[in-house]
C-alpha cells in the first residue's frame, strides 16, 4: 500500500484517492492521417506509443496552439514536500515515490501528460497534480502549465481531456477546460 504523509497525519492511496469523473462527449473525432514513416517506430500498443503517435502526428501542436519544442522529456519528482489544500486545511504533502512524468515544452507552455491505454470512469487527480506542482515550482508563472488526460478507446479513438488548475495550491481546484478526440487514419 502506498502512503503519503501530509503534515503529521499518514494517509494512504485510498484516503487522498480524489477522483475526477471523466464526463463522456459525443462529438466526431477529428482524423488525422498517419504522418509515421519511420522505420524504427512503430505504431506499438503502449503508452511510449501512443505518446509518440501524437507528437509524430502533430496532436500536441494542435491543442497548445503551437509548436512542441523539447519532448517527450520523462521528469521524476525532486519536490520534498509542497503545501496543499486537505480536508480544508492547508498541510504538506510528501509524495510517495520519485515516480517519472511526461512533458513537452513549446516557446510558451508545458504540457504534462497522463495517458492509459484503455478508458476509465474516473482517475485520481493527483496523477497530474503532482507533476503540475513539481513544474509550477520551476516555471512559476513564466509558462502557462497544461495537464492532459489521455486514453484510446477499444475504436482506436484518443480522447483528450485538458484540465488546470485556478488555485495550484489547492489539489481539487481543477477545472476540465478542453476536450478533444483524434483518430489516427492510415
Amino acid at each position: 500500500m502506498i502512503t503519503f504523509t501530509v503534515t503529521d497525519k499518514k494517509y494512504n492511496d485510498a484516503e487522498l484517492k480524489n477522483n475526477l469523473s471523466i464526463p463522456v462527449y459525443q462529438i466526431t473525432p477529428k482524423l488525422i492521417e498517419n504522418n509515421n514513416d519511420s522505420i524504427m517506430f512503430s505504431n506499438d500498443n503502449t503508452i511510449y506509443g501512443l505518446l509518440d503517435t501524437l507528437s509524430i502526428n502533430g496532436i500536441y501542436n494542435d491543442i497548445l496552439k503551437e509548436d512542441i519544442k523539447y519532448g517527450p522529456v520523462k521528469v521524476n519528482y525532486n519536490t520534498v514536500s509542497f503545501t496543499s489544500v486537505v480536508d480544508n486545511t492547508e498541510t504538506i504533502i510528501t509524495p510517495p515515490d520519485n515516480s517519472p512524468y511526461i512533458c513537452y515544452e513549446s516557446e510558451n507552455k508545458i504540457c504534462i501528460v497522463e495517458a492509459k491505454m484503455k478508458p476509465y470512469e474516473d482517475f485520481n487527480i493527483r496523477q497530474l497534480y503532482y507533476p503540475f506542482r513539481e513544474v509550477h515550482k520551476a516555471v512559476k508563472n513564466n509558462k502557462e502549465i497544461l495537464c492532459l488526460y489521455i486514453f484510446k478507446d477499444n475504436n482506436d479513438i484518443i480522447h483528450i481531456y485538458k484540465f488546470e488548475w485556478a488555485n495550484y495550491k489547492n489539489m481539487l481546484d481543477v477545472e476540465n477546460t478542453g476536450y478533444y478526440s483524434y483518430k489516427i487514419v492510415e
